[in-house]
């Protein structure tokens, strides 16, 4: 389950990259490793990011927080079975 409100209209929110920073913990290079598909640090999991025209882009905010509910997952999961914690 989410940590995250199921608000529709705050999932659909477009975000920059500092507020994709400071809910990933990732830090600026590490985002764009892992959209660049040519980086040894691509993960084609990680959200793609959304053009805003220019040179800038933007995340839906609920596409990240799934993101993470993901990572938090598959950390409490070892070979298939669920930690209790």
């Amino acid at each position: 389950m989410s940590k995250f409100p199921a608000n529709s209209q705050r999932q659909n929110r477009l975000i920059r990259r500092p507020e994709v920073q400071e809910i990933t913990g990732i830090s600026r290079s590490g985002i764009y490793a892992r959209i660049d598909s040519n980086s040894p640090g691509f993960d084609p999991t990680f959200p793609k990011p959304v053009n805003l025209g220019g040179r800038s882009v933007g995340w839906v905010l609920g596409e990240i927080e799934s993101w993470v509910d993901q990572r938090v997952a598959a950390r409490d999961t070892v070979k298939g079975v669920a930690k209790n914690v």
